[in-house]
């Protein structure tokens, strides 16, 4: 790690003030430090490759290439012109990815069949099969079967990580054996499969001629379209696609933009998350990034921006199928240490300030689930974004939000004795009418932001089809809206205002004085009652986002899936219209991604009523959490995730450690 810091400091004294500036939540100097750990195939000319000439090279090393090695130019690397050869060229990762395997997975099947002869009668070894405990095959409790050609048949998924060789291969058709004559750089069982042709129906030809460009087309169609409304989204989505478009061939954006598209792409050819090929894209994407950041003026550019949002959705893909992630978070710290060195750049362009919304966007969640806080110094900044939208002032309401939960969590940690009694209660009543004040604000967009357009709609439980009933209904109705944007953007008004009535339980619990006053015992009631209400508006807005799917289900067979709808009468043209409005491909879509917007709500509501720590739970009426729980589980089943990552269990307040003492 020396040499990073070396290359660093050599770089000029404008971007070197960076570097040295502390950050409560990293630098860039840090981030740089944590990003690049997977070394990956190599990517060396042939000749190179042939004589074994490595360019992953260790620390302090990476950014001074010597001229024994690999520097991967083109057309012809330095080591050939050197050498004084021709150049052979570069392998096309897609070469080995669409490598024929017969031979290898005949010699394979021959072998093993011989063993089985020879081992007849032996009992297995525990490490053989693919239940035991150094195995890396995940099977969701749904099924014990191998994976179906059906879309909509139990399947099993084969996690598979890129960087870490697995111990034992899930079965013998699936992955070759460490015996068997295998180019060492070529992706192991993570070839693009056939189903990818089907997958990607949708693309234009043209397109689909070129895998990568295939699943990128088939991401944005099924994943994209419903961001791209400013004023019902602030993430970074609504950007992303033009700012690809405009990006060069070889751009950090585009090869990070590749890696998430071809991710999602082998994982609904259930061909598992993170295999070789989309980690490979990842890491040269990683690659450009570094060095891209070295240079004072790619560095502040919306692209690199862009760019490392990205990385930190892949690493929450991930997180959604893997146990853990070695120092998750890293790309968020990224992105806010370099929002701060961009200084005013962030506020040149109209791109620049959307940038600064989706950043903002990006991080709200995880921040108060951390239970943090925007740093100090680019608070001001996240406040100076775009013109407002509903979405952008949602965002910066909720802002407000994460102080609060960060005051009331750091207080209650505080010694006692620390502050006297009288001091401590008045810190705890002026967080309460912080979040009252809050709490107001969240009720004022509320009805600033219901129009026509935006308002939900309810759909009694006899107007839905016994399988959505069947499948998840909570309570006497469910509730639509007209695109499944809207949707988003009401569910996550609703957990907003459940982490502030939080704010006032939390601060209650921890000042028991408090509800010796009668105003504050009438204030938990209407605070009980109140996140009672958003609760149920989240579990109503269920079957809107999944319909009656139980099972895996590809985006290209929506039409399978029923979803609740009305029939209402347009107060423009008079005309009865459908809602969700099915031109505006709801069903797709919501397909595709809705399961992943609600099931982060449900965790929500999971951990608000079955907190880690010591967090006072919130109240639920009788048999709700199980209903909860058991659309996670549903969830799970659906997409194949794992358990829900909790976040890592806080240390007891001070006063308990000292009472246990």
């Amino acid at each position: 790690m020396d040499g990073v810091a070396h290359v660093i400091g050599a770089t000029s004294d404008h971007f070197g003030k960076l570097y040295t500036k502390a950050s409560a939540l990293g630098t860039l100097e840090g981030y740089l430090k944590k990003i690049m750990v997977y070394n990956g195939p190599s990517g060396g000319c042939r000749a190179c490759r042939t004589r074994r000439v490595k360019v992953n090279l260790p620390m302090p090393h990476r950014f001074a290439i010597n001229i024994s090695q690999c520097d991967q130019s083109r057309p012809a690397c330095s080591n050939c012109i050197r050498r004084k050869q021709p150049c052979p060229g570069y392998a096309d990762v897609f070469d080995g990815a669409h490598r024929s395997q017969n031979d290898i997975v005949i010699r394979r099947v021959e072998k093993q069949k011989n063993t089985g002869k020879d081992d007849k009668g032996k009992t297995p070894s525990r490490s053989s099969s693919p239940g035991s405990e150094t195995s890396t095959e995940l099977i969701p409790t749904s099924s014990t079967t191998t994976v179906s050609s059906s879309s909509r048949g139990p399947l099993q998924w084969i996690v598979y990580s890129a960087g870490v060789a697995p111990s034992n291969a899930p079965s013998p058709a699936l992955s070759p054996s460490h015996d068997e004559d295998v180019v060492e750089d070529s992706p192991q069982s993570v070839e693009i499969p056939a189903e990818f042709d089907h997958l990607v129906g949708s693309v234009p030809g043209g397109l689909r001629e070129d895998p990568q460009m295939a699943a990128v087309g088939f991401f944005f169609r099924h994943y994209g379209l419903s961001m791209f409304n400013p004023d019902s989204h602030a993430g970074f989505h609504s950007a992303w696609q033009p700012m690809f478009l405009r990006s060069a061939p070889d751009s950090p954006l585009r090869n990070a933009t590749a890696a998430v598209a071809v991710n999602i792409a082998m994982m609904w050819c259930f061909k598992g998350c993170d295999t070789r090929l989309p980690r490979g894209l990842f890491t040269k994407a990683i690659a450009a990034t570094r060095k891209a950041m070295l240079s004072p003026t790619e560095s502040k550019t919306d692209e690199l921006l862009m760019t490392i949002l990205i990385f930190d959705l892949y690493d929450t893909l991930l997180l959604h199928y893997t146990p853990g992630i070695p120092n998750y978070g890293k790309h968020k710290d990224g992105a806010l240490a370099l929002i701060e060195h961009r200084s005013d750049a962030n506020y040149l362009t109209t791109s620049s300030k959307s940038m600064i919304d989706g950043t903002r966007h990006s991080l709200l969640h995880y921040i108060l689930a951390q239970r943090k806080r925007f740093p100090d110094e680019l608070v001001e900044m996240f406040q100076q974004g775009s013109k407002p939208s509903p979405a952008g002032s949602l965002d910066l309401i909720s802002m407000q939000v994460t102080a609060l939960q960060a005051e009331v969590f750091s207080l209650r940690r505080e010694d006692p004795e620390s502050l006297i009694a009288s001091e401590r209660r008045l810190r705890y009543e002026e967080i309460i009418e912080n979040a009252i004040r809050v709490e107001t604000l969240l009720v004022e967009w509320k009805f600033k932001t219901l129009t026509p357009a935006w308002k939900p709609y309810y759909i009694s439980r006899a107007s839905v089809t016994p399988s959505i009933s069947a499948a998840g209904f909570y309570g006497p109705h469910c509730v639509v809206w007209q695109e499944l944007a809207f949707g988003d953007l009401w569910a996550t008004h609703a957990t907003r205002c459940m982490y502030t009535l939080q704010v006032i339980r939390q601060a209650i619990s921890d000042e028991p004085s408090l509800l010796l006053e009668r105003k504050y015992q009438t204030l938990l009631n209407q605070t009980d009652l109140q996140m009672q209400e958003f609760v149920d508006f989240v579990c109503f807005s269920v079957p809107f986002h999944i319909g009656d799917t139980m099972v895996p289900t590809n985006p290209l067979n929506a039409e399978s899936i029923s979803f609740p709808y009305t029939i209402t009468r347009d107060e423009k043209t008079g005309l009865n219209k459908r809602i969700p409005d099915p031109l505006t491909d709801y069903q797709v879509r919501t397909a595709a991604s809705g399961g992943w917007i609600i099931y982060s709500h449900l965790v929500t509501l999971y951990r608000f009523a079955e907190p880690e720590d010591d967090a006072v739970p919130i109240v639920l009426r009788d048999g709700q959490l199980d209903w909860i729980k058991d659309q996670v589980k549903r969830l799970q089943r659906i997409f194949l995730f794992v358990d829900p990552p909790w976040f890592k269990r806080l240390s007891p307040p001070y006063h308990v450690l000292k009472s246990n003492a």
